[in-house]
């Protein structure tokens, strides 16, 4: 009986040219696979459609400068596809935003895009007036948060209207009751200023939300940004748009922000000369205009928010109450940022106010 060595017995089948060349077709079979499909995950765009060429090499596309830029300039998508739009200096780009996927098409051009609540409101508006009025009393002068305040307040005036004005779930009302019942120590200790004294914001302690209103916290107007609507709209030649595009502007009906002032926070913006009968009947020499440029704060068509007035409703009744209690003062430069950032909607990072009660006896 003879005996074998495993070793050398492994070494002989290795080096058999059958196992060599089955190990080869594996490897390279492999080898193929995975160059197959890197190039599958690599970037697709769209013949003739603006993109970062540079972005190709890549399966992660345009995501990793989308998150640099995020990063670096504190702001949300939106104003990253913004950015993209005004880089290409086109009205419709693409971004690769994902291997394995079609590109995302951006369209940034306008003219591309074809009385039971009043009181349910009115009590919420002034709910918060009051929350305010205990606030700026305390602050003494001092900035503070109103981003939850007016985002709850909104979201119990939802409730209001939906489900009557008398609904017992609120989110303001356990916060203005929780600081009227805080005792003078309390007070005090949020009127301490820091290092920078009166520009220092005052932080208030939350109250715990009811339950109802924990389940529903999103709530607020989604803002349009990019060319024709926060910066000035891209350059296109009239007879690269549609006949029905066409004939819109020479009925006037093609309107647009002046370039000059267009990312300047100007309400005028949307009055316009009264037609003389107006005038005359009114005594105002110009009138709102809804329509006096684009705007996308609702969207448009068929998917656009159904609930616009009834949106106008309340910011019209909240404004009306907080200009006529509060004197707007300005806050600190370093409180005062447009940045935001994209959740349901677009929200700003900072919004504080710091308020002066406007005394009406006088």
């Amino acid at each position: 009986m003879s005996s074998s060595n495993p070793v050398n017995h492994l070494h002989d089948i290795i080096l058999t040219p059958t196992a060599m060349t089955t190990a080869a077709l594996f490897t390279g079979a492999i080898v193929v696979l995975i160059y197959l499909l890197y190039q599958c995950s690599l970037p697709k765009p769209i013949p003739g459609i603006p993109h970062n060429q540079t972005s190709l090499d890549s399966p992660l596309g345009d995501f990793p400068k989308m998150l640099q830029y995020m990063h670096e300039m504190g702001n949300s998508l939106c104003f990253c596809f913004s950015s993209h739009v005004q880089k290409h200096n086109s009205p419709i780009t693409q971004i690769l935003i994902r291997p394995f996927t079609r590109p995302m098409v951006l369209l940034a051009d306008f003219r591309f895009l074809h009385r039971v609540a009043g009181p349910a409101i009115d009590v919420n508006a002034s709910r918060l007036i009051e929350l305010w009025k205990v606030k700026s009393g305390m602050a003494a002068g001092s900035p503070f948060s109103a981003n939850v305040d007016v985002y709850q307040a909104a979201l119990d005036a939802v409730f209001g209207f939906a489900f009557g004005k008398d609904f017992p779930h609120s989110a303001t009302r356990p916060k203005l009751e929780l600081l009227k019942g805080l005792d003078a120590e309390s007070v005090e200790r949020i009127r301490r200023k820091g290092e920078k004294g009166d520009d220092e914001p005052i932080e208030f302690s939350g109250a715990e939300t009811d339950e109802v209103i924990t389940a529903t916290l999103d709530l607020a107007i989604m803002l349009g940004t990019g060319p024709s609507l926060l910066s000035p709209a891209i350059d296109i030649p009239e007879d690269l748009r549609r006949e029905t595009s066409q004939l819109a502007k020479k009925e006037g009906k093609g309107r647009a922000w002046d370039p000059e002032d267009i990312g300047v926070f100007k309400p005028e913006r949307w009055l316009v000369s009264a037609p003389k009968g107006h005038r005359e009947q009114s005594g105002f020499e110009v009138e709102f205009d809804a329509a006096a440029g684009p705007q996308l704060s609702f969207s448009l068509g068929t998917r656009g928010y159904f609930g616009k007035r009834l949106a106008y409703l309340e910011l019209r009744i909240l404004i009306t109450l907080i200009v006529w209690n509060f004197e707007l003062l300005p806050c600190p430069k370093e409180l005062s940022s447009y940045n935001s950032t994209l959740g349901i909607t677009n929200k700003p990072n900072q919004c504080y106010v710091r308020l002066r009660k406007v005394d009406h006896t006088l």
